[in-house]
């Protein structure tokens, strides 16, 4: 009997993604069978969902909150049980077993209005005054998104 509050249809039209209410979990539908085939843990704090979406392959779902997270979810992964799901489970007495946690996250302040996934190395992020590229990197073994490029939109004339 959760309630949702943000709704994204993929680009493709075979799957729908559904954030609930609190914005703790984000599941993903069969968009033909209504079935879910994906449930995963955004974080265990309430946050309001600023944007979801698709990258061009459908393969891959960005979830943006006014945290100023963004999480990065593989929809193909087959789901494994983590060691966190059991430590959860006992001490916090929330029962995720059956969820996934993101991929890869990206911290950014929390001014933004959107984020766009147009594949899993390539993240741009919309501001009332920039336009900034993420690309994912490796950077001391691990990988993550760093900061490409940026330019301004105040005051352009060329729009």
């Amino acid at each position: 009997n959760n309630k949702i509050q943000y709704v994204k249809l993929s680009n493709n039209g075979l799957y729908v993604a559904s954030v609930s209410e609190n914005g703790r979990k984000v599941k993903v539908y069969d968009s033909l069978s209504g079935s879910i085939i994906k449930e995963f843990i955004r974080g265990i704090y309430m946050s309001e969902i600023v944007n979801i979406e698709f990258d061009l392959t459908c393969v891959y779902l960005l979830v943006y909150s006014i945290t100023g997270t963004v999480h990065i979810y593989d929809i193909m992964s087959k789901n494994t049980e983590m060691s966190i799901n059991k430590i959860s489970n006992y001490l916090l007495n929330y029962n995720v077993v059956n969820y996934e946690y993101s991929l890869y996250r990206l911290e950014l302040n929390k001014v933004n209005k959107m984020c766009v996934l147009v594949n899993i190395n390539n993240i741009f992020v919309l501001s009332e005054s920039k336009i900034s590229n993420y690309r994912l990197k490796t950077v001391e073994n691990n990988k993550k998104y760093v900061c490409y490029s940026e330019y301004s939109i105040n005051n352009r004339t060329d729009f």
